[in-house]
């Protein structure tokens, strides 16, 4: 992949944040996740990638900007992950499904 293109730089990160995922969590974490867990960790860092502009700790326009990108980072993987999970059956059932934490 180019590196040197807009798509090439955020999938080398987006990569780059799956390896540093897999090493930190692995899959025994990733098949204990609901749909909704996915979701609230998606909806986690998405909603704090929004708040950097604001945050009075973040000094400058260009901070504010690289964290918001490394939100961005963690959302899209975690999407890859949930998709993952999804894909290799790993999303337990959740209580008010009736399957009582087992997968369907």
């Amino acid at each position: 992949m180019n590196n040197n293109t807009p798509w090439g730089r955020a999938s080398q990160e987006i990569q780059d944040e799956f390896r540093y995922s897999r090493e930190k969590y692995g899959d025994d974490f990733d098949r204990q996740n609901t749909m909704n867990d996915w979701v609230a960790y998606i909806t986690q860092y998405a909603g704090r990638a929004c708040t950097y502009f604001s945050d009075p700790d973040v000094k400058t326009t260009a901070d504010a900007r690289a964290k918001f990108r490394v939100m961005m980072q963690k959302v899209a993987n975690l999407a890859i992950c949930a998709m993952i999970a999804e894909e290799s059956g790993w999303l337990p059932g959740r209580f008010y499904d009736g399957t009582k934490g087992e997968a369907k």
